[in-house]
């Protein structure tokens, strides 16, 4: 997929969801790398996205703008992959190199 020319929104560097905090560790042309740690601070794993862009569209009266947006729910295993566990910290970086080295 092409980016659009006039991106406006760009992906967090940090969201919450219920019970965690995701906080960007880094990102390539490709992908992101988020951090995921329970409110108490504790880490529980890492996310990859898929950066992926919109352009802005109009869906009855409301406008949605163009820019960045990151994997939904039933994106996961083809936009989104969760690491945890041992050697999680390096899986995930070695999605981010595999997403950088495929074309969209």
């Amino acid at each position: 997929m092409r980016a659009p020319s006039t991106v406006r929104k760009t992906i967090p560097t940090a969201f919450r969801r219920p019970a965690y905090l995701f906080t960007l560790v880094e990102r390539t042309a490709g992908a992101v790398l988020y951090a995921q740690r329970s409110e108490s601070g504790r880490l529980v794993a890492y996310e990859v996205h898929r950066v992926r862009c919109r352009e802005e569209r109009r869906i009855g009266s409301r406008v949605i703008e163009a820019g960045e947006y990151l994997a939904r729910s039933e994106e996961w295993g083809r936009h989104g992959w969760t690491y945890s566990g041992t050697g999680a910290f390096e899986r995930a970086k070695a999605k981010m190199a595999a997403l950088g080295l495929q074309t969209a």
